[in-house]
């Protein structure tokens, strides 16, 4: 990983060097040309002795040192790169612009002079040192003895039954796809994957149950191999056959030894374990020749390894998912190692075992590891926060790749997940990424230090941070723990006004606490570098005016700052901005010439002004090529002009899924909002669409085009002059539909409601969850001409708070409600058609265009029909 991590970084480096606009600055001013020349030349020959050097560090600690040093060197390189860069496209944009003050306050164009004078000492300082490093004797590239690296231990069959701990149901399944009767592949061999996390238990389960007594009585053969980086088919070969004939191979051929080891098969029911495959296993078709005869669907193949991806390349016929162990479980085995027993008789032994084990994260190798080792504690982020950080810290710049770097991150995750590198959880992935710092470890933590993460909660002193101001490079700052304690208040305020603002190399910052009430107006001047900033849940009003000068931000994320009722004007000039969340708060209007920021990729609300002077015109969406994701526009009612709304190209962003259409209330322009609706047609890639307070009597025909095929999700809610419903029947992929504070609805009629229908095609045929609530006039649901054929998929139907309904629905609806209890009937749960009897229905009763048996009370609902003998039909499980 550290490898991986400092060759990206040579990377970037390297790009760096190859920008035309750094070029051009040497070019321009009285700078040493060379100096880039050199500094490219150093940085090669640096490389080259790397690989050579991370192998030699694991055991070397002078040439760990040396690692350490060239690390420290490329990232003050890249930060000084950086820099020049940035202030290079500031040059050209105050030309362009004719700005003679400059928009950032670490720079001034007025004083280029003491800037040009500091970058030419700098960079020379940074070639001699990469010079020094480069050509140290015991790392010069001609001496340079590039053994291969040490080969991991393989693995055995031998077990040692003892360890065995919380495995029991894993070695259950898996037994049971071994003995069991699962001949439906012929003349193919049935293969079972055991996928999970590196230290997981995949080897050992597999030993269990290949040694299993039943196992070993069920198979006349069998045969254990552990699968090396390089894949040797005839290696393998000759494992599978020596552990099957008990005789060692003399053959040298692959021809003559699988042609023997078909014949030693022949008949026979064989299990094979294949342990620890790492990369795309492509010699399976030719490894598995011998082993594919008649009646060999009795044989089996277990396969562990950590890519879900790999395994599937097997076809195999059952993928077992390895989980954590229990904390007891993982006790236990710790205990194992830790003191020889179960247990610990030593009650403070004890106390410290449990500590120990709840950082080894239900992982069966951590728990082994601890028993003289700490491990550190996995942290839960989201998928795309993740990305977003990967983008900071400059993982995801590809100059030739033609995809968004959200594209490639995202590329990047799922490669990741299929490895088991992370550990979905249901909300979130997790992954060995940063850990906690306890109270009192911020001693460990070194000066040269680059990630730092924290919960803010478990510092009591402001001393405890004083550490930050010693670091040299640190990178990245992130909060773990969203904490409103009144004891963490204070720190968080002393943090973020006297820590942070000297922290100038920073990438990424994150300080997500609600006790953080504000910030200082000069907290970011410094921090040139920034792409990423969470202030997310902070009890913030406004942002700090230095916010405007964070040149290189990427990500800005807001969310659940409900005090937040304004951004600052300046904030337009932040054009590298590519993702702004600044939903669940309680912003007026968006700064004026909001469209300057172009390279958004994520706006989660969008606050429309009838003022261009203190706010933004609708328009300025149109601006925004590139929008995905989620987009709340807010403020409807402030639209001047409708060609406004043509103009913000809604019908042209293709990677929206989602889309809010919102006005403060439903006014009485009926016409205007109308209109207005009609222009904001969305792309028809749209998945979810929420329509709340809209004012017009109709809604337009763009809603329930059947060209809207992916649409899932739709939600009107409070469009109260409203007197019908659009055609909804013919979105073919509706799923979800929740029609809420309708006032002038009265009834769902064929025209309406149902629409035009193709012959043959099945309306509603996706549709799970239908809700109708708080329609004071619904009165009537008339059935369509095609009723038997609607529904099929639906799940759920609640009627709420309509007190005027008079209880006629659809047929194909009657007879498959039924409530949760006599006292409060509604809402209905619908069974599928398959699970009920036609019995439960009787023909006259389906012909009744009233249900009788429904309960009223203050508040009618309805209330699950009866059958004609006053007994609830049987419910069918």
């Amino acid at each position: 990983m550290s490898e991986t991590l400092l060759s990206t970084l040579f990377g970037k480096v390297f790009e760096r060097l190859a920008d035309p606009l750094l070029s051009g600055l040497f070019e321009n001013k009285s700078f040493d040309q060379t100096l880039l020349d050199k500094l490219k030349t150093v940085l090669v020959k640096a490389d080259v002795v790397l690989s050579d050097a991370e192998e030699k560090q694991i055991t070397n600690l002078k040439v760990r040192k040396w690692v350490n040093e060239l690390k420290d060197t490329i990232y003050h390189a890249d930060d000084l790169l950086d820099e020049i860069i940035t202030i290079r496209k500031l040059e050209d944009e105050v030309k362009e612009n004719q700005v003679r003050v400059s928009p950032l306050p670490f720079w001034d164009p007025s004083s280029k002079t003491k800037l040009d004078k500091d970058i030419e000492p700098k960079l020379k300082d940074i070639v001699q040192k990469l010079e020094s490093l480069a050509n140290l004797g015991s790392l010069n590239p001609r001496d340079s003895v590039r053994g291969k690296p040490p080969p991991l231990l393989p693995s055995t069959s031998v077990v040692n039954i003892s360890e065995m701990f919380g495995r029991e149901k894993d070695k259950a399944k898996l037994k049971e796809f071994l003995l069991g009767n699962n001949n439906s592949l012929e003349n193919e061999i049935p293969v079972i994957a055991i996928v999970g996390i590196g230290g997981i238990g995949k080897t050992t389960l597999a030993q269990f149950v290949y040694n299993d007594p039943e196992v070993t009585k069920h198979f006349e053969a069998r045969a254990w191999a552990h699968v090396t980086e390089k894949c040797d088919v005839f290696k393998l070969t000759q494992i599978i056959f020596e552990s099957v004939t008990s005789k060692s191979c003399i053959f040298t051929d692959l021809n003559t030894l699988q042609v023997k080891l078909k014949e030693a098969l022949m008949k026979k029911r064989f299990l094979l374990v294949l342990d620890d495959i790492w990369k795309k296993f492509d010699i399976w078709d030719l490894l598995s020749g011998p082993l594919k005869d008649e009646g060999q669907s009795r044989s089996r193949v277990i396969v562990t390894t950590r890519n879900e991806h790999v395994a599937s390349l097997m076809r195999p016929v059952f993928i077992h998912r390895l989980l954590h162990l229990s904390d007891d479980d993982c006790g236990r085995l710790f205990a194992k190692h830790a003191f020889n027993t179960s247990n610990s008789d030593d009650p403070i032994l004890a106390e410290i075992g449990e500590k120990i084990v709840m950082k080894c994260a239900g992982l069966p190798l951590a728990a082994k590891a601890l028993g003289c080792l700490l491990h550190s504690k996995g942290h839960k982020f989201e998928k795309e926060k993740l990305v977003l950080l990967w983008m900071a810290e400059g993982f995801l710049e590809h100059p030739n790749i033609k995809n968004s770097m959200e594209e490639v991150g995202h590329e990047y995750f799922c490669e990741l997940l299929s490895r088991s590198f992370f550990q979905p959880s249901t909300q979130f992935a997790s992954g060995e990424f940063s850990c906690k710092f306890e109270n009192g470890m911020h001693h460990g933590v070194s000066k040269k230090a680059r990630y730092f993460a924290c919960s803010m909660d478990r510092f009591d002193d402001n001393e405890k941070f004083e550490f930050l101001l010693e670091t040299e490079f640190l990178r990245t700052f992130l909060s773990l723990h969203i904490s409103d304690s009144i004891e963490c208040s204070s720190v968080c305020k002393m943090v973020a006004d006297v820590w942070l603002p000297g922290l100038k190399h920073l990438r990424v910052l994150s300080f997500s606490y609600p006790t953080l009430t504000g910030l200082h107006d000069k907290s970011f001047d410094k921090l040139i570098h920034l792409r990423y900033l969470d202030l997310s849940h902070t009890s913030i009003k406004k942002l700090p005016s230095s916010t405007c000068f964070l040149y290189n931000l990427q990500t800005l994320l807001l969310s659940g700052c409900i005090n937040l009722t304004e951004l600052p004007e300046k904030i337009v000039i932040l054009t590298k901005l590519r993702h702004l969340n600044v939903s669940e708060t309680k912003l007026e209007e968006m700064p004026p010439k909001f469209g300057n920021l172009r390279s958004l990729q994520l706006l989660t609300d969008f606050v429309v002004c009838n003022n261009s002077n203190s706010g933004s015109y609708i328009s300025e969406l149109g601006k925004f090529s590139y929008l995905r994701s989620t987009l709340s526009i807010s403020k409807l009612e402030n639209v001047v002009k409708a060609e406004d709304a043509s103009k913000a190209e809604l019908k042209s962003k293709k990677y929206l899924k989602e889309l809010v259409f919102k006005w403060t209330t439903a006014t009485t322009t009926h016409h205007v909002n109308e209109v207005l609706l009609n222009k904001l047609q969305p792309h028809e890639n749209l998945k979810k669409l929420t329509i709340e307070n809209y004012g017009g009597r109709a809604f337009p025909n763009w809603l329930g085009n059947a060209i809207f095929s992916n649409m899932v999700v739709l939600r009107l809610n409070n469009c109260k002059y409203c007197t019908s419903l659009p055609p909804l029947r013919q979105l073919s992929s509706i799923q979800e539909l929740l029609i809420t504070k309708m006032e002038g609805l009265e009834r769902l009629e064929d025209n309406q409601f149902y629409g035009t229908v193709q012959t043959g095609f099945q309306p509603f045929r996706s549709l799970k969850t239908l809700k109708f609530t708080e329609l004071p006039r619904w009165r009537h649901w008339i059935d369509s001409a095609h009723g038997d054929e609607d529904f099929p998929s639906l799940q759920e139907l609640q009627i709420q708070q309509c007190p005027q309904f008079i209880g006629s629905l659809p047929r194909i609806l009657r007879g498959y409600c039924e409530t949760k209890g006599s006292g409060n009937p509604g809402p209905f749960h619908i069974k599928p058609k398959a699970h009920v009897e036609k019995e439960e229905m009787p023909e006259d009763e389906q012909r009744e265009s009233r249900l009788p048996g429904y309960t009223t009370d203050d508040d009618p609902v309805l209330g699950r029909p009866k059958s004609r003998k006053g007994k609830a039909p049987r419910r069918q499980r």
